[in-house]
């Protein structure tokens, strides 16, 4: 693993936070949601992604930033990637 990043945040609007963490080695950059289910923390299989292919030989940095910018019952998630 090259560099992580986890951010918390409303991500669904139910009122409990939940986790987006990232993090991206020398191929792809993975996000995974990690919210509370039956009182246990846990990855949720479906919310994840696999975001695009790393540049071969570079060092990708990754940030998150969070915010409700469209006023909603939802945050949103912000993810950099530098290459």
């Amino acid at each position: 693993v090259q560099s992580v990043a986890i951010a918390g945040g409303d991500f669904d609007g139910d009122g409990r936070d939940e986790l987006a963490a990232v993090h991206a080695d020398a191929s792809f950059v993975y996000l995974e949601y990690i919210d509370e289910i039956a009182g246990q923390y846990v990855v949720v299989p479906d919310r994840g992604l696999k975001i695009g292919l790393v540049l071969f030989g570079s060092k990708p940095s990754v940030e998150l930033a969070v915010g409700n910018l469209d006023h909603d019952a939802a945050e949103e998630l912000v993810l950099v990637v530098n290459e």
